[in-house]
C-alpha cells in the first residue's frame, strides 16, 4: 500500500490516520502540538455527538453511526464505552 502523511492530530486526522492504517497503509501523523489540544472538540467536557439535523436524513445516519464507532474504537483500545 501507499505511504501516507496526515497533517493535524485533532478528531479528523486521527480518525483518518486509524482507519488508513487499518486499510493497510503506512501512515504518519503529523501535529505542532500540545496533544490533546486544549480546545479541541475531542476534549471537550460534554463528549458529545450531534445527531439532531432536522429533515436532514443523511447527517442524522451519519451521525448514529459514528456513536456506534466510537464505542467501538472505545474497546478496541480499552478505555471505557457509555
Amino acid at each position: 500500500m501507499s505511504r501516507t502523511i496526515v497533517v493535524g492530530a485533532g478528531i479528523n486526522g486521527v480518525t483518518a490516520a486509524i482507519e488508513l492504517k487499518k486499510r493497510g497503509h503506512e501512515v504518519v501523523l503529523i501535529d505542532p502540538g500540545p496533544l490533546p489540544h486544549p480546545l479541541a472538540a475531542s476534549t471537550d467536557i460534554s463528549k458529545a455527538v450531534r445527531a439532531a439535523y432536522g429533515a436532514d436524513e443523511d447527517y442524522t445516519a451519519l451521525a448514529e453511526r459514528s456513536i456506534k464507532l466510537w464505542r467501538q474504537w472505545n474497546q478496541e483500545f480499552g478505555t471505557e464505552s457509555a
